[in-house]
């Protein structure tokens, strides 16, 4: 017995998608946890491991019994394969859908907004919500955004450990927004108006040595997430946003605003089981074998609103420098409006500017 997962959390990084993951496997009867919780969150089968599992082995790997084990993460080798049998924690997501068929689960490979490569390769002209509304169309998107420049600086400081410096950070990022505007604007600076080939196509508008590698023409982004580190693009998020509302129907996409998320959670919850078509909690009567099986995440207790604040701003503004921040805020302005008008949703409209400024600590 084999399905697809029924929703993706589909976006973006360094987001609190992992604490949201976690919170909405515990926020109703008719969600299940993935095989061992958090360590499958990511399959990312969609934009990156197709050409090393089928399809069946992704499914298999993440949510079938026979992969639901205790302790560390396993990957199914090639398809045909077998994997001997292992003690489960938990009923796997296959188990509890074929025992109550309303039950749904989630892949959390937050990719899949963004990133351009299908299968492990890049198109240019086929992307990853063209071959996902193909193979299923009633699937259900949801992303949670988080203020961009944040975002930002919270990846770089994750990926580097803390250990590189605000002028490090600084100078990639000037270096990414250049390379951007160098590649994939008709001006400067970037607009809505103007910019081409970051998500779908491939067109450098400029062109020059930073834009092409060997000869063979290579998008700013492949150039920057080499040479510079930070992954400015990223937080374009109404460039991904308009490509995937061309091929879903509006009512099937649900972009979420990361602070909107942790300042009322309970009603953000609900307003997701609505979204995803779920009834109302009290309303969900589970067979007992299923209702009975334990999930990963059941011991624990909902974060506070205090340690979610903390995820959120772990790299808060006041470790980048000041300048720093008002070019970024500067450069994503323009997406972010544009994102605001697209989706209604005002929440979206970040700070243009930063904080008055303040004491610079040294380097």
């Amino acid at each position: 017995f084999l399905c697809l997962p029924y929703a993706y959390l589909a976006g973006m990084p360094k987001s609190a998608t992992s604490v949201f993951f976690e919170e909405m496997a515990k926020s109703h009867p008719l969600v299940t946890s993935n095989c061992d919780g958090l360590k499958f969150k990511e399959p990312q089968w969609w934009t990156r491991n197709a050409e090393k599992r089928s399809l069946e082995a992704y499914l298999t790997q993440t949510y079938n019994s026979e992969s639901c084990k205790k302790g560390h993460r396993r990957w199914l080798s090639a398809p045909g394969s077998s994997s001997s049998p292992y003690s489960k924690r938990f009923l796997s997501p296959l188990t509890q859908v074929a025992q109550s068929p309303g039950k749904i689960f989630m892949d959390g490979s937050v990719q899949l907004f963004w990133e351009p490569s299908l299968h492990g390769t890049v198109r240019h002209d086929i992307l990853p919500p063209d071959v996902l509304r193909l193979v299923q169309p009633n699937a259900r998107i949801i992303a949670i955004l988080r203020d961009p420049t944040m975002r930002l600086w919270s990846e770089f400081t994750w990926f580097k450990g803390g250990g590189s410096s605000a002028s490090v950070f600084a100078n990639r990022s000037l270096r990414g927004m250049q390379l951007l505007e160098r590649c994939h604007c008709t001006e400067i600076p970037c607009s809505p108006s103007n910019i081409q080939g970051i998500y779908r196509g491939e067109s450098l508008v400029q062109g020059g040595e930073d834009c092409s590698s060997s000869g063979t023409t290579k998008s700013a982004i492949d150039k920057s997430r080499v040479a510079y580190g930070t992954r400015v693009w990223i937080g374009l998020y109404w460039v991904y946003a308009v490509e995937w509302l061309k091929v879903f129907p509006a009512d099937q996409i649900l972009l979420v605003e990361t602070n909107s998320v942790w300042n009322n959670l309970p009603s953000t919850l609900a307003r997701i089981h609505s979204f995803l078509g779920l009834p109302s909690k009290d309303d969900v009567h589970l067979p007992s074998q299923s209702a009975s099986a334990p999930t990963l995440f059941a011991s624990r207790t909902t974060p506070s609103a205090t340690s979610f604040a903390s995820k959120v701003k772990s790299g808060a503004s006041s470790t980048m420098t000041y300048d720093t921040e008002v070019l970024l805020r500067r450069f994503y302005d323009p997406f972010n409006q544009a994102l605001a008008d697209l989706t209604g949703d005002r929440s979206f409209l970040w700070p243009a500017v930063p904080p008055p400024k303040r004491k610079e600590k040294s380097e």
